[in-house]
């Protein structure tokens, strides 16, 4: 489902205007809401990717279910490929959560074991979604896999150029290690620094837990393969948006980005999903078509 006219022509020129406004009021208002304490701000670190990481759990094995097994190399190839994936998706969102927890805000401590519980949910739940239901039209089903696959790797590409290329600091890292005179070391958005190296305390621009999360957006699709939730596109739709935003703020809050930062994530992620749903989509599944798979492949419940 592509970007409607609506969309393109409100929400782009929005985020514009946020850029310019934020171009003034970054810093006054990242000191008025930054507080690490905040409850909102913590849920929102820690969960703001979780429904891309379950996402990318649910595609990969839909992929795996729906793979390609006209050889036996193939099959066993692609099972592997696709599971790999399944766990990487699964393993990296309960590392993620394990990673934030070690900081001293939450009080946790350093207990790996929680990745393996988390991990395994996420495989349950992304297993009895791409599993249990009676699915049609095998190829939009790949297609929307691989679309996937190939938008979270965009995503993860630029977000990095991006920050490897701004090179901005983190208000949590200047705020305690300069007190009062952070205000000094703050840097425009407008301004790259371009030192050419890449560190996590100067990765603020643009904010990658917006841009994941933003990438959710490619949910929209499942209708195309999901008879039961047709016209419902838009659900998908608007929930990423505003997933989206609540973890632009959270991140705000917890000092890891200025609202300049999770404005140009959300942008540059919703420009790039505009750009492949548009002319990348539609050339997997005719691609895909070409090589005779079958639609619908099992009956409707």
């Amino acid at each position: 489902m592509k970007l409607c006219k609506w969309e393109r022509f409100f929400i782009y020129p929005i985020l514009g205007i946020l850029l310019i406004v934020f171009a003034f009021y970054d810093l006054d208002i990242m000191k008025s809401l930054y507080d690490p304490t905040n409850m909102v701000g913590r849920i929102g670190e820690l969960i703001g990717e979780m429904p891309t990481q379950l996402l990318g759990v649910y595609a990969s094995l839909l992929l795996f279910r729906f793979r390609d097994k006209s050889t036996k190399a193939r099959n066993i190839i692609y099972g592997i490929v696709f599971m790999v994936l399944a766990v990487f998706f699964a393993g990296y969102g309960g590392g993620q959560i394990w990673k934030y927890l070690q900081n001293d805000t939450y009080g946790f401590g350093n207990h790996v074991w929680i990745l393996f519980p988390i991990a395994a949910a996420y495989l349950l739940v992304g297993g009895l979604l791409a599993f249990l239901p009676k699915y049609q039209h095998q190829e939009k089903i790949v297609a929307f896999g691989l679309f996937f696959i190939a938008m979270y790797v965009g995503i993860i590409i630029l977000m990095n150029v991006f920050k490897f290329i701004w090179y901005r600091p983190r208000w949590r890292y200047l705020y305690p290690l300069y007190g009062d005179e952070a205000s000094s070391y703050f840097a425009p958005w407008y301004l790259p620094n371009c030192h050419w190296k890449f560190s996590d305390s100067y990765a603020s621009f643009p904010s990658g837990h917006t841009m994941n999360a933003l990438t959710v957006i490619v949910a929209s699709l499942i209708p195309s393969f999901v008879d039961k939730l047709k016209g419902k596109e838009w659900c998908f739709r608007l929930f990423a948006y505003l997933w989206a935003i609540y973890v632009a703020i959270s991140r705000t809050i917890m000092g890891a980005h200025f609202p300049s930062d999770t404005t140009a994530g959300f942008l540059i992620a919703l420009v790039f999903f505009d750009l492949m749903v548009t002319f990348f989509y539609p050339f997997i599944k005719k691609k895909l078509n070409k090589k005779g798979i079958e639609s619908p492949i099992e009956n409707p419940q």
